[in-house]
């Protein structure tokens, strides 16, 4: 009989024969970091002394490999894993005191810190191998077709970074020992292993779960040249080989439709067609899921392709290993594969991004509405808004917010204070409530605007508290500057007129006739130089002329 050989090594050298283990752990998974628990009896509790824990071998920050293999046959003794210390745990238990030490695979240092980053020019296989890489890790990647003229990393792992740019490509990210690959799921490639009811399946557990198939799959993206939304198809079919059932059928048989996708911003079409695609194997691959259990082997690993057979015409065939688990016990090793996984996106799971207001409180969401108190003038607030927040229910909801403008700067921009009792629009800098911003100002019933909607839109304009307008009109081709009462200056394109008036009916024109100066009482010219009056005829005419 076949006896399981382990042998673990730290930094090389092998595990002391004293040191009592009592279980190995060994866990992988698709985008998901691999991780091991290694279970051992330490402590003298006459002698409060831990040999294990206190000794170096499996202090953190060490290389450990784990090896598994039997005593007879091909199966003896290959690397299982290989990874750092990353935890140690002391527990008292029925068999005595247990140490718990967890290992990681090296990726783990992709999770380490956010990141904020911008890349130019370059394909989203090309981002993948560039983060993978910049952690000192081995990189396998796929190459993919959209080569991005800027793309953005604000406060994401390089971890996380590079997992939902794979889900937007249709790729599975997959770490072993160190190395990773990211690659799209190929289920045409031969069975590796096949895994028959009653001879090699110990146990087994499928499902096929209709719930996110669907009879197609498209992608709308706002397309700005044309302004309006551009469907993409994926450019390849997906689908896996496992069972009599199609996903299309099954979407069919419950009545489900198209999926469609939908991005309010601009994307290349390649890219929109490979976002169409990763969905189309998200679902895919979410329709037959489960897991099962055969006598431990390392001849399997994850992303292989496997075949099962004798589980009836709905389950029968080809699938791809997404997770695997090694575990050796007293009573022997075991692997458990698992296939299939979560139609869920990972940004929906996972939450990648930073939290709110840095996590240093609670955050606001979205924008809000307020009501204006005051213009500071204290030093304290300078160039701030005192605001009442419509959503804070408490004696005191003001809060100071700075001020959004078109331009601004040191002594230049547009300066547009709101004024007492003005409804405006809230934002927040990083969704921190502390760090308001007035993005803008509201009407409504109660604050109606000074110009009134008009079906073709022909006014635009600026009018203040006082009545001073500045106002534009496309349908008559007019620009107009006045005062509240009445003093204007008019630009008028239609009828080739600039004129200056006044309420005390002075005006001066200038049109094709010429330049007309008109009042009712005095015209005066004076200078401290010289005054030369010259043309063609020169016409004076008056009750009395006066040239002195």
């Amino acid at each position: 009989m076949s006896v399981v050989t382990i042998t673990i090594k730290s930094n090389g050298t092998v595990m002391p024969a004293d040191y009592q283990l009592l279980a190995v752990d060994i866990a992988r998974e698709v985008n998901r970091i691999p991780y091991t628990e290694i279970l051992l009896i330490d402590g003298d509790y006459a002698t409060q002394e831990f040999k294990i824990s206190d000794g170096d071998f499996f202090d953190l920050g060490k290389e450990v490999e784990v090896s598994l293999g039997y005593s007879t046959g091909s199966e003896n003794g290959r690397t299982a894993f290989k990874g750092i210390v990353m935890k140690q745990a002391l527990r008292q238990t029925a068999e005595g005191c247990v140490l718990s030490v967890e290992l990681s695979d090296k990726a783990i240092r992709m999770t380490s810190t956010r990141n904020s980053n911008v890349f130019s020019d370059l394909t989203d296989g090309e981002l993948i191998r560039k983060l993978i890489e910049s952690e000192g890790l081995n990189a396998l990647v796929d190459a993919t077709e959209t080569v991005h003229t800027q793309i953005v990393q604000y406060q994401a792992t390089n971890w996380d970074m590079m997992l939902t740019r794979a889900e937007a490509n249709g790729l599975l990210v997959i770490t072993d020992n160190g190395a990773i690959s990211v690659t799209k799921p190929d289920f045409t490639k031969a069975a590796v292993m096949e895994f028959e009811v009653g001879i090699s399946l110990l146990d087994f557990e499928i499902e096929l779960d209709a719930g996110s198939q669907y009879t197609g799959f498209k992608s709308s993206i706002w397309n700005p040249d044309e302004l309006k939304l551009t469907a993409m198809s994926p450019s390849v079919d997906f689908s896996i080989e496992q069972g009599n059932l199609k996903p299309r059928a099954a979407a069919a048989a419950i009545g489900f439709k198209e999926n469609s996708l939908l991005s309010a911003v601009p994307m290349l079409e390649t890219e929109a067609s490979a976002w169409a695609e990763s969905q189309a194997v998200k679902s895919h691959m979410a329709m037959f899921r489960g897991s099962f259990t055969s006598s431990g082997t390392l001849d399997i690993c994850v992303g292989n392709v496997f075949s099962l057979k004798g589980v009836g015409k709905k389950f029968t065939g080809k699938n791809m290993v997404s997770g695997m688990r090694h575990q050796v016990t007293a009573g022997g090793w075991l692997t458990t594969c698992q296939f299939g996984t979560s139609a869920e996106s990972f940004s929906s799971a996972m939450q990648p991004t930073d939290a709110k207001a840095a996590g240093l409180l609670p955050g606001v969401s979205g924008l809000q509405t307020g009501i204006v108190e005051a213009v500071e003038t204290d030093a304290q607030y300078g160039f701030m808004v005192k605001v009442a927040v419509a959503g804070i229910d408490s004696k005191d909801k003001s809060v100071h917010a700075r001020m959004a403008t078109l331009d601004g700067g040191e002594q230049h921009g547009m300066v547009f204070w709101p004024e007492t009792g003005d409804e405006v629009v809230l934002g927040f800098l990083n969704e921190d409530p502390r760090f308001p911003v007035i993005l803008g100002s509201l009407f409504g019933k109660k604050k109606q605007p000074p110009l009134v909607p008009a079906e073709k839109n022909p006014e635009k304009g600026v009018v203040t508290r006082q009545g001073l307008k500045i106002i534009f009109n496309d349908e008559k081709k007019t620009v107009s500057i006045s005062t509240s009462d009445q003093r204007s200056i008019l630009i008028d394109e239609e009828n080739h007129l600039i004129e200056i008036s006044d309420t005390n009916d002075n005006k001066i024109s200038l049109s094709d006739e010429g330049i007309l100066l008109k009042s009712n009482k005095d015209i005066m010219l004076k200078a401290d130089g010289d005054v030369r009056i010259d043309g063609k005829n020169i016409n004076i005419k008056g009750s009395k002329i006066d040239l002195t």
